[in-house]
């Protein structure tokens, strides 16, 4: 339970208690995977993640100092990523010339199948009965998929500055990201019964 209050200094603008009931699953996987042979390396590194997500809430109390409300909230969240990046690490000549190099994707899914809110109001402590709220009651679905896709190379070699060991490194790197929102929203109008058979 929760309690939630707004208050100008003198009477309560909103006040109502939340009951909130949520339920959370997540499962996770790794695996890393490396083959070094003389001076070379290449390493294969993945991830992957996946989250559930449900809650409800049930909301009773007053908002603006004038009405009764009656709440009730459902959201569904389904969360899903994949990561994957492969590396290599070679040692060049005999001047010690070290040659860095990788490639990485990742892909990112969110999708709220089915958010669903309904709101009931009433003359606060008039006893009348309750009656839908149109502009918060929906019900809203979304889909959220990111591609990520991206590289690096870089190359490093030993050197002295004033007797001391250095290292001077130069490389590019590139990110690409493509990103795909799709979002429904379904409001609810109230109508008169005689339009109906």
């Amino acid at each position: 339970m929760a309690d939630r209050e707004s208050y100008d200094g003198i009477n309560f603008i909103n006040k109502y208690d939340d009951a909130n009931f949520r339920y959370n699953v997540a499962v996770g996987a790794l695996a890393n995977f490396s083959y070094k042979i003389g001076k070379n390396k290449v390493s294969l590194k993945n991830l992957f993640n996946q989250s559930f997500e449900d809650s409800y809430i049930n909301r009773i109390g007053f908002i603006n100092q004038n009405m009764d409300i009656r709440y009730n909230s459902s959201e569904l969240n389904q969360k899903s990523l994949l990561s994957s990046q492969l590396e290599g690490e070679h040692q060049i000549g005999t001047k010690n010339l070290k040659l860095d190099w990788s490639l990485n994707y990742a892909l990112t899914i969110r999708d709220q199948p089915d958010l669903r809110t309904i709101i009931y109001g009433s003359a606060q402590n008039s006893g009348s009965q309750f009656s839908l709220i149109d502009d918060f009651t929906k019900r809203f679905f979304s889909k959220l998929n990111e591609h990520s896709y991206g590289g690096a190379v870089s190359l490093s070699a030993p050197l002295k500055i004033f007797g001391s060991k250095a290292n001077l490194k130069a490389g590019l790197m590139k990110q690409l990201r493509d990103r795909d929102f799709d979002a429904r929203i379904f409001l609810y109008a109230p109508t008169n019964s005689s339009q109906f058979d």
